[in-house]
Order: C-alpha cells, then sequence, then structure tokens
C-alpha cells in the first residue's frame, strides 16, 4: 500500500510542476482525467 501512494505522489508532484508552466493544458487534462474516471467506475 505505500508503494502505491508512493507512486500517486510522484504523479502528483509531476502534474502539478506541469500545471504550473501550463495552465490552459493542465485544465483541459483534468477534464479529460474527470470524463475517463467517470466511465470506469465501478
Amino acid at each position: 500500500m505505500a508503494s502505491r501512494i508512493a507512486h500517486l505522489s510522484l504523479l502528483d508532484a509531476i502534474f502539478v510542476c506541469l500545471a504550473m508552466r501550463r495552465p490552459s493544458a493542465a485544465s483541459v487534462a483534468l477534464e479529460l482525467t474527470g470524463v475517463v474516471l467517470a466511465e470506469h467506475r465501478f
């Protein structure tokens, strides 16, 4: 479980860094992520 949390934390940090450089692209990516997650929820 700790490994999963570590991986998610790393992905979050990378996404935040990218979002700070390109805010418009980050909002598009967040919207797309929300759509994909909504389609795959059980």
